[in-house]
């Protein structure tokens, strides 16, 4: 798999990448787009189109330059960083739930990236232009929001240093 292209197995932009359960999940800034690559097999699949809807819950399979990726055993979380949104999705790609601007007075300034932390059952979303922290549930709930004057443009990682 790999080189430059729109063809599935072939990218632009790759923003961010996870590995679980021999399935390797590429999100694609300019293509617009998840790929869902199987380590085992041939498959592959390609979910996502651009898009720019004019309500956050609408074209919940249309993303504009999605910058990160997370994937938990029920769950894949897209950061949608074009229309300040994180999207989830069954592993079918089924709509789940989606956070962004409207949920808590504009919860989304710049979505950036978005890890699973397995031990507390949360997403971490770094939140870029508000300077903060979201952790999410499974469920698409807000457990926490922190960062704010502490924070400065938080960009990648934010999953693997939370402590609490």
């Amino acid at each position: 798999i790999g080189g430059y292209g729109t063809q599935s197995g072939k990218f632009h932009t790759p923003a961010d990448l996870k590995i679980h359960n021999g399935e390797m999940y590429v999100i694609e800034e300019n293509n617009h787009r998840l790929q869902k690559i199987s380590l085992t097999t041939d498959k592959n699949t390609v979910f996502g189109a651009f898009g720019k809807p004019k309500n956050y819950t609408e074209k919940l399979d249309k993303f504009s330059f999605p910058l990160g990726v997370a994937v938990s055993k029920s769950t894949i979380v897209v950061v949608d960083y074009g229309n300040n949104r994180v999207l989830a999705y069954d592993h079918n790609f089924r709509p789940k739930w989606v956070l962004g601007n409207g949920v808590k007075n504009e919860l989304f300034n710049g979505p950036y990236y978005a890890e699973f932390i397995a031990s507390k059952n949360l997403f971490a979303i770094t939140n870029r232009s508000a300077n903060t922290i979201v952790l999410v549930t499974t469920e698409g709930k807000v457990f926490a929001e922190f960062g704010g004057d502490k924070l400065k443009y938080p960009h990648a990682g934010a999953g693997k240093r939370v402590q609490f």
